[in-house]
């Protein structure tokens, strides 16, 4: 269920390793939160704007690895993104050898932080592209795991201070220069939803590598990805069915049966939930009582105010940057740090001659 990212990437890899697959998804788009839409002839990404992951050996070679997905629809994108401080300077996120001519010119006093981050970063996508079970059930899993981490250890000979930043907030490896603790708060806020003070060293090392990790620019907005992966599926005997919204799951023996809310009912083997667990709780009736009680109200999170617009491509300025990061000053989201994304010149799919296609959003507190 669900034909987000998660969702149709294990359909991709169960359909091509030879099992029939079934998809069921209540929108009429696939992809999720990194899915495109079509409006008035032009399309706009939903969601998510900036693809990475396209770096030889890493997380999308090993998906179309495991998918059968020889291609994806994708060119290389230099800068990643370019920061306008209002209160500060330009600052575009090169990801080639560029970078460290930014960071020694705008921010000296922060080479050390991103010697660190990047060192950190590399070790930790090293450990986590050996694909480990983070959360063994079984004892031949958890030796394993352990397995897996001694080898890393070994091999990345991991600094002892890395066990220390899986516990302490990144704000405290930051130089004392407010314009740079600005920079990172807001570059933080986009990658990993939250700042300095809240986000732990390492998964702030490995959510500022963003722009190293092969930023890309899809044909056809982010849902060329999602796209791809339903023509896979679909080329290896599976089905992906949109419009379809489950609406009951129940356990017959050992079978699961599922509903939706067109009445179509079907049975299988094994199910894959791709949705939140709280989604899951309200349509899941026989759930185990651990499994319920554990999930009464979703966490609290940030939500989206995101603007669509079509832009006359004369306005556009030749060989600007695709991505924007525009932040003022007071606390960020609410306005306050927009992120602009402009559909690339050559992309003729997603806006008609003589026009642009443009995704604006800030961050906002949903509850409000």
């Amino acid at each position: 269920m669900g034909a987000g990212i998660a969702g149709l990437s294990t359909a991709a890899a169960l359909a091509h390793a030879g099992f029939p697959v079934t998809v069921l998804e209540a929108h009429v788009y696939p992809g999720g939160c990194a899915a495109t839409f079509r409006y008035q002839g032009h399309w706009f990404d939903a969601g998510a704007t900036l693809t990475a992951g396209f770096l030889p050996g890493g997380p999308m070679q090993l998906l179309g690895r495991a998918a059968g997905v020889s291609t994806w629809p994708v060119r290389p994108l230099e800068p990643a993104m370019v920061v306008h401080l209002l209160d500060g300077p330009m600052v575009p996120r090169w990801g080639d050898e560029r970078r460290w001519d930014v960071y020694g010119s705008l921010f000296p006093q922060s080479l050390p932080f991103w010697h660190w981050q990047e060192r950190t970063a590399s070790q930790l996508w090293d450990f986590a592209l050996r694909l480990p079970e983070l959360h063994p059930r079984r004892l031949w899993s958890l030796r394993e795991l352990l397995g897996t981490v001694g080898q890393w250890i070994l091999q990345a000979r991991p600094s002892p201070r890395l066990l220390a930043d899986l516990f302490r907030p990144v704000v405290y490896r930051l130089p004392a220069d407010a314009t740079f603790r600005r920079f990172i708060d807001a570059q933080l806020l986009i990658a990993a939803q939250a700042t300095s003070h809240e986000i732990y060293a390492l998964y702030a090392a490995a959510a500022l590598d963003l722009p190293n990790r092969g930023v890309v620019e899809v044909a056809g907005g982010v849902g060329g990805i999602a796209r791809t992966l339903v023509s896979t599926i679909e080329r290896y005997g599976g089905t992906v069915l949109l419009r379809h919204e489950v609406t009951s799951i129940r356990r017959r023996g050992k079978t699961w049966e599922v509903t939706t809310n067109r009445g179509l009912t079907l049975t299988g083997d094994e199910l894959v939930a791709a949705l939140t667990p709280w989604g899951l709780r309200q349509i899941w009736y026989d759930a185990p009582s651990s499994f319920r009680a554990r999930l009464t109200t979703p966490p609290k999170g940030w939500g989206a105010f995101v603007l669509y617009l079509i832009l006359e491509d004369a306005i556009v300025p030749t060989d600007i940057a695709l991505h924007h990061q525009v932040v003022a000053s007071g606390p960020l989201g609410e306005g306050r740090s927009i992120f602009l994304s402009l559909s690339p010149e050559w992309d003729s799919t997603r806006a008609p001659v003589g026009r642009r296609a443009a995704t604006m959003s800030t961050h906002t507190q949903y509850a409000q």
